[in-house]
């Protein structure tokens, strides 16, 4: 478990350390922003499509009570 923190901690802060303590790794941080918005369009985008098949299976027992 130790090596697993040390290499995200390598991977997240990266080898900058200063004086006053540790400079941010920006360019890890912007990938997991991408990463995390890229996996939520698709999340939505799944979401809308299946809700519309439910919608429209809806529609066709509703459709088929009426008569």
């Amino acid at each position: 478990m130790s090596k697993l923190y040390i290499m995200f901690k390598s991977w997240w802060i990266g080898d900058k350390v200063s004086a006053e303590g540790f400079s941010f790794n920006w360019q890890a941080a912007l990938i997991l922003i991408i990463i995390v918005i890229a996996i939520s369009f698709i999340f939505t985008w799944f979401s809308e499509k299946k809700a519309k098949v439910r919608r429209e299976k809806w529609k066709k027992i509703i459709k088929k009570n009426k008569k």
